[in-house]
């Protein structure tokens, strides 16, 4: 076989699993060139993913490296004759390769977990968010990448039209943090909720009221494969490149996952499923005997008046003029620390109480 280039992340994968298993034998690269009938150079190439090898041969070493897994031996002959030329190979040698490498990673997951704090994930995102988001990179992209990026990105979003799960943790700071302007934040919300009803997607929400988050840091995708042993870690940075970490060196990020993923989605507790979050900010708006006129409202009946309305979670504030248009919606404590910073010194925001519902 002729020797690659450049090699993706997957012919790296498959190496590196080779590799770990001649390790796990014992065997060293001249002991295994032997048993194949090979010079040692050439496990070197394999073992680089600078050289392919076919089914006949993996087998063979697998066998010899005394591998008692069927699931994983089926896995790496896949990952070794596979030829699959996906749709991110139009980017090569315009894109830098990770962000191919990434796209191939979800091509071929069993499953897709995203933790995210500050960004709406990648395949999530509008393309005037994701533009907003390259836009802002330094040093500045030129004009052809930043399309570049925004359309590979947007390309991306493929992975959510088939059946691969595919959840997503998400802080609320994501969602409130305007990466564009507001038109383009609004519609990149609407598209978030749209997205989140598929039944094989599912978005959790981290509200601001969790405590103990020391954590906020470590965003990741967390990419399952076709067995345990092959799942793979991306660091994916929303405007840098992304990195991938496989097993055994995935473990942390693995235990981090899981625990975000194990946060509970009630509306009681530490973290909303997408369609909680929602709901608990449209109550407000659903209950029309719920609205009332607000004590900081001018005189008379109508006139100057602002209206709230409140769930158990949020606030929501209209124009009693023109009820029908727009509504603005806060989470309570938020509402509460805005209205004690406009009352004077002496008051308290103890009569704010019953906004908490």
């Amino acid at each position: 076989m002729s020797t690659r280039r450049e090699p993706t992340a997957r012919q790296l994968r498959l190496a590196v699993e080779l590799r770990r298993l001649r390790d796990a034998a014992g065997l060293s690269a001249r002991e295994s060139a032997a048993l194949l009938g090979v010079s040692s150079v050439q496990i070197s190439q394999i073992e680089a993913g600078l050289t392919g090898v076919s089914e006949k041969r993996l087998r063979r070493l697998t066998s010899n490296y005394a591998c008692t897994d069927p699931g994983l031996i089926d896995a790496l002959v896949t990952m070794a004759t596979d030829r699959t030329r996906g749709w991110w190979e139009e980017y090569r040698g315009l894109l830098p390769t990770p962000f191919l490498d990434l796209a191939e990673l979800e091509h071929h997951a069993t499953f897709l977990r995203e933790v995210q704090f500050l960004f709406i994930p990648g395949p999530l995102q509008t393309e005037d968010y994701a533009r907003a988001v390259f836009a802002h990179r330094v040093p500045e992209l030129p004009c052809e990448e930043l399309a570049l990026r925004v359309r590979h990105r947007m390309q991306r979003k493929v992975i959510l039209e088939t059946p691969t799960p595919y959840e997503a943790v998400v802080h609320e700071a994501a969602l409130r943090i305007m990466v564009g302007d507001r038109a383009s934040s609004r519609t990149q919300l609407a598209a978030l909720l749209e997205l989140s009803e598929a039944d094989h997607v599912t978005v959790r929400v981290i509200p601001f009221a969790l405590e103990g988050f020391a954590g906020a840091a470590s965003t990741m995708t967390y990419a399952g494969g076709p067995v345990p042993k092959l799942d793979t870690v991306v660091r994916d940075a929303p405007q840098a490149r992304p990195s991938s970490t496989p097993k055994p060196n995935s473990a942390p990020f693995e235990r981090s996952s899981v625990k975000w993923r194990l946060i509970p989605s009630t509306p009681s507790g530490r973290a909303t499923s997408s369609t909680d979050w929602r709901r608990s900010c449209e109550a407000p708006m659903d209950t029309p005997g719920n609205w009332r006129k607000s004590s900081y409202s001018g005189p008379g009946d109508g006139d100057s008046c602002v209206e709230i309305a409140n769930s158990p979670t949020h606030v929501a504030i209209r124009d009693s003029k023109t009820p029908a248009q727009a509504t603005l919606t806060f989470p309570t404590e938020a509402f509460v620390t805005f209205v004690a910073a406009l009352k004077p010194a002496h008051s308290t925001v103890t009569d704010f109480a019953r906004f908490r519902g």
